[in-house]
């Protein structure tokens, strides 16, 4: 019989809200891994899903069961990350188990979402009855359409019942967020199959910032550019006055600095999935998502009262929030530990809780430019952004397979055309008109219908 599956917490792209952020890719050569994580980890390296499987087949190969003859078991499936030393003799393992009264197991996929896909693929075209009871992947590792797929296939069971639940934390979420959660995570056929990974961060909502020297601007005497023609002419200043003295012609007048994009979860099991719904939900109440995303209470992070009380952050330092709320004291998501998933999990993060956490490991400093970040980004940028933000698309299998190859060929075309736009080897003026052409020569228009249908469709939802 076909083993039927739970999806939940896929982190997709929100409206005008940024998912959270801060890369999980995994580290390679890590003290203190585990033998079977660093099979995994070799896998990853060298494209292959052996290794990642090494130590898993027999995970999987047991049946949930109630190992203490109280405690059921749930057998998670995890992209492996090397940060992770232990996830079985792990803080945040043990936490949920004795919360949830619940026994986890885990059985360790690859790290790369080719390997990934191709391995969740083979499970459920098998109909593998070892298939772990709930997935929980990195970022943007399942696309909404074979999301869609795995769910009208039976593989994932809607969630729809669960959230909305007046018990389950996920209904206890604020309506405003909780409205663009439901928004992203449901598909084309109105079932949620997935809990989201939700952080409100105005950092990663605007991805896309430029920097430029200060020191060299002083040295040549120049302002801030406030127009392009002036960017120009700062940048061909800095390349043609020596803008460092050291002597050369050896200067990159600017950069740009980008980011965003954010993890993956999948949960699946079929025969019970009560139990599997709440390993998710558990998540998204928003000290549950500190643990995921800090560690440990009392140890990496605290909230109390009289510790914020002391600490500043940028956004309260300018009065764009209101308190610290958090103060981390560990360096915790940058080192290998045993505390948590590293965040490979549904994730709950408000803007009070983004905007209110600081630092506890070097004091705040109001003069460095560092600390100030934050908030000027939001001076700067975000009267910057669009009234209106197109939310997430889910097109039908129908409709995907309609304009699949249209929106790689037009995603490419653009790339390909910026660059050959910004290096003058297409102008800008007459150059525009042929550029159009050939994206209607890519079927522009086909998905510009396709995608109409399904926005107008999610907006009468």
């Amino acid at each position: 019989m076909r083993k039927r599956v739970l999806a939940s917490a896929l982190v997709l792209a929100m409206a005008a809200t940024s998912l959270y952020g801060c890369g999980n890719d995994a580290a390679s050569g890590t003290e203190g891994q585990t033998a079977a994580q660093e099979e995994t980890a070799a896998a990853s390296e060298n494209g292959t899903e052996e290794a990642a499987e090494t130590g898993n087949e027999e995970t999987a190969k047991e049946e949930s069961e109630n190992t203490d003859g109280e405690r059921e078991t749930l057998v998670v499936g995890i992209q492996t990350n090397t940060y992770i030393t232990d996830y079985d003799d792990n803080y945040m393992t043990n936490l949920i188990e004795e919360e949830l009264n619940v026994n986890l197991e885990f059985y360790q996929l690859p790290s790369t979402a080719a390997d990934m896909q191709t391995k969740i693929s083979l499970m459920a075209s098998s109909g593998d009855e070892n298939m772990p009871d709930v997935f929980m992947l990195s970022g943007g590792n399942l696309t909404p359409e074979q999301v869609l797929d795995y769910g009208t296939k039976g593989f994932f069971i809607p969630l729809n019942s669960y959230v909305e639940d007046s018990e389950s934390n996920y209904a206890k979420i604020p309506e405003e967020d909780r409205e663009k959660m439901d928004a992203a995570m449901t598909s084309a056929d109105g079932n949620m199959y997935a809990l989201p990974n939700y952080c409100v961060s105005p950092w990663n909502d605007s991805p896309n910032r430029m920097f430029i020297n200060g020191a060299w601007l002083n040295k040549l005497g120049l302002e801030v550019p406030k127009t392009t023609d002036e960017l120009y002419e700062v940048l061909k200043a800095f390349k043609e006055n020596d803008a460092n003295g050291n002597g050369v012609q050896d200067e990159l007048g600017v950069y740009g600095f980008t980011d965003g994009g954010y993890g993956q979860d999948i949960i699946d099991s079929f025969e019970n999935p009560d139990l599997a719904f709440k390993l998710g939900d558990w998540f998204m109440d928003i000290d549950n998502s500190r643990i995921a995303r800090w560690g440990e209470e009392g140890v990496d992070w605290t909230s109390d009262p009289e510790v914020c009380a002391e600490h500043m952050n940028g956004y309260v330092d300018a009065g764009l929030a209101d308190e610290v709320n958090l103060v981390y004291l560990t360096n915790i998501w940058s080192e290998p530990s045993n505390k948590y998933w590293h965040n490979t999990n549904s994730y709950y993060e408000p803007w009070e809780a983004a905007s209110g956490t600081a630092s506890g490991i070097a004091p705040y400093d109001a003069t460095s430019k560092n600390n100030m970040l934050n908030a000027q980004h939001i001076e700067w940028y975000y009267d910057k952004h669009p009234e209106h933000v197109l939310s997430l698309l889910h097109y039908t299998s129908e409709e995907a397979s309609q304009c699949t190859e249209a929106m790689v060929s037009i995603a490419d075309l653009v790339e390909q055309a910026k660059a050959e736009f910004i290096t003058g080897v297409r102008d800008l003026d007459s150059g525009w008109d042929a550029y159009l052409e050939e994206l209607e020569s890519v079927g522009l228009s086909s998905w510009l219908e396709i995608a109409q249908t399904v926005y107008e469709r999610s907006q009468a939802n």
